[in-house]
């Protein structure tokens, strides 16, 4: 009777421990299974996060890769527009460089005809005495007058050109540290003009007009104003 009690009791402690081993295990693969699902979650988190971040680096590179074109484009207009300014300053000096010479050769010419004017008067002054002296000193008086206005004129425009070159090249040089101390301002206007060009293009794809001023687009134009502006009076 006492050895069917105590095997009694043992089986029930073998059951109550085989209870509570397979209640362990249970909890075990739930623990498991809640971290394995915590994993995939975070996993995906992740995955989806760096798609997200290719995909707006790859926006942004696409969009560096446009504004680059623009500037290309810019920047190209901007030469083209500059070789076309030196020709004319090109032109304007040789026609002024022409004019000059035409004038030195027609003051040469009336030089020429005022000498030997004068050694006719000089030859025949003894036979016309103090008349004829009359008339050649209103004569040289009004030669005075009227050479001497074209003269001051040469002189000036001369020393204009002397000193513009100058005045020139330093301005530009106080516009260039004023663009340079204002890059990232200027870096955002020049991106709002390339979106307002885009805007236009794509409306010039459907049909409509693009307007263009001096061979640059519509927003070059417009930043040019603005920059004109800025280191003019800023």
């Amino acid at each position: 009777m006492l050895l069917s009690r105590r095997l009694l009791l043992h089986s029930a402690a073998y059951v109550q421990k085989l209870k509570d081993c397979e209640v362990s295990i249970k909890e075990q693969r739930k623990r498991e299974k809640l971290e394995q699902e915590d994993a995939e979650r975070n996993m995906q988190i992740l995955l989806d996060f760096l798609h997200i971040l290719r995909k707006q680096k790859v926006d942004e590179l696409n969009e560096i890769q446009n504004d680059l074109q623009y500037i290309k484009e810019d920047i190209n207009a901007v030469e083209r527009h500059r070789i076309e300014l030196y020709r004319a300053k090109d032109r304007f000096s040789l026609k002024l460089q022409t004019l000059s010479d035409d004038c030195l050769g027609v003051r040469s010419r009336s030089s020429s005809i005022d000498r030997t004017s004068s050694g006719l008067v000089s030859s025949s002054r003894s036979t016309h005495g103090g008349a004829t002296g009359s008339f050649q000193y209103k004569k040289g008086d009004s030669k005075a007058q009227f050479s001497s206005p074209a003269n001051h004129r040469k002189d000036a425009s001369l020393s204009g050109l002397n000193t513009q070159p100058m005045s020139q090249s330093g301005l530009a040089v106080v516009r260039k540290k004023r663009v340079h101390a204002q890059v990232s301002t200027f870096n955002k206007l020049w991106i709002l003009s390339v979106t307002c060009k885009r805007v236009l293009f794509n409306q010039g794809e459907k049909g409509n007009t693009i307007v263009h001023r001096e061979g640059y687009s519509t927003g070059l134009a417009d930043f040019q104003t603005v920059l004109s502006t800025f280191t003019r009076y800023k």
